[in-house]
């Protein structure tokens, strides 16, 4: 009986602590008053107190607005979520392509992993908690979360970023300010990129790998997003990251052996699939650029051909003979 009566009093106090820290949500910049919450939850103002001082230890940022009110860093907090047991499997898979695309450490990844594992059930929380162990042996590269955490932070709060960038052809690093509008990680290059205008030298929306980024430092300076900004509409014809107002057309043959594996997947929002008479299928996609897909056409080997446009079959058509070459040389 008292094991009951201990268990009743735990559910009870967590159930008071939600409360409470969705009445201080609640309540905004202004904040609520001890007195306030006692009266609404039915229990002393030391009872308050003590909760309150929980919550903090919990990590809830907390802060006293004035006049004896408390309330929450909304800027700096996201609240609790309930999750059902399908929500959380939905969380897991989107945990586990972070853990396999990671190609460096990310302590704010593997913190939220832990934490989000918590909230699943088993066996979902152990294999959770195994990969965030797994991401934690990615290489390190401080420069990396130095610039996501600026860029992160200037994205919400609307504030610019400067930072040194070197480009993939570029030996010397140039010094850019950036207005972060959007943050998007790209699988198949396992990378990070920012959506921004940048004041200095472009002058105009750019697309930046942010793990070519050094010394970012995040600015007092706020700037003002644009309001016909819809990243959607920018990445829409993009394989990966590269849109274009003017996307090309790109037609690709399969062999018959490959076909039911093109049609399983949905590749792009514009593909269209037509059968061929010997079983195989063309695939016909409008990209915003071919160079992000040429890694992806090259993983089919003999299975595709590029029917169009002539510069692509061309390029690839002397890739293969120059690697045709290469096996045939020894």
């Amino acid at each position: 009986m008292e094991a009951i009566a201990t268990q009743d009093r735990i559910t009870s106090k967590a159930e008071r602590l939600r409360i409470l820290e969705q009445t201080l949500i609640g309540a905004g910049d202004k904040g609520v008053r001890p007195s306030e919450i006692a009266r609404r939850l039915g229990v002393r103002r030391q009872t308050v107190y003590r909760d309150l001082r929980a919550l903090s230890n919990a990590h809830v940022p907390l802060w006293n607005p004035g006049r004896g009110r408390w309330a929450v860093l909304q800027d700096q907090y996201v609240g609790t979520v309930r999750l059902t047991i399908h929500e959380a499997v939905a969380l897991f898979f989107a945990a586990r392509l972070l853990v396999r695309m990671a190609d460096e450490f990310n302590p704010h990844a593997v913190s939220a992993l832990e934490k989000l594992s918590l909230r699943f059930p088993e066996p979902v929380r152990t294999q959770a908690r195994q990969a965030a162990r797994q991401m934690e042996g990615s290489p390190r590269n401080r420069e990396f979360v130095q610039a996501l955490e600026s860029l992160t932070l200037g994205w919400i709060e609307r504030r610019k970023v400067r930072v040194l960038y070197r480009s993939a052809e570029g030996r010397a690093a140039h010094p850019y300010v950036l207005h972060p509008y959007f943050l998007e990680p790209i699988a198949p290059g396992l990378a990070a990129y920012v959506l921004g205008y940048e004041e200095t030298y472009f002058r105009s929306i750019v697309t930046l790998k942010i793990e070519r980024m050094t010394g970012a430092r995040l600015l007092d300076e706020r700037f003002e997003e644009p309001a016909n900004f819809d990243p959607a509409a920018v990445l829409q014809n993009a394989w990966g990251i590269m849109g274009s107002p003017d996307p090309v057309t790109v037609r690709l043959r399969f062999t018959p052996d490959v076909t039911r594996r093109v049609k399983e997947s949905h590749w792009h929002p514009s593909q269209h699939i037509e059968d061929t008479p010997d079983g195989g299928c063309i695939l016909t996609l409008r990209v915003g650029h071919t160079l992000e897909l040429v890694p992806w056409i090259r993983s089919w080997g003999r299975s595709c051909e590029v029917l169009e446009p002539a510069p692509l079959r061309e390029q690839l058509g002397a890739e293969y003979r120059a690697a045709a070459a290469l096996y045939h040389a020894g």
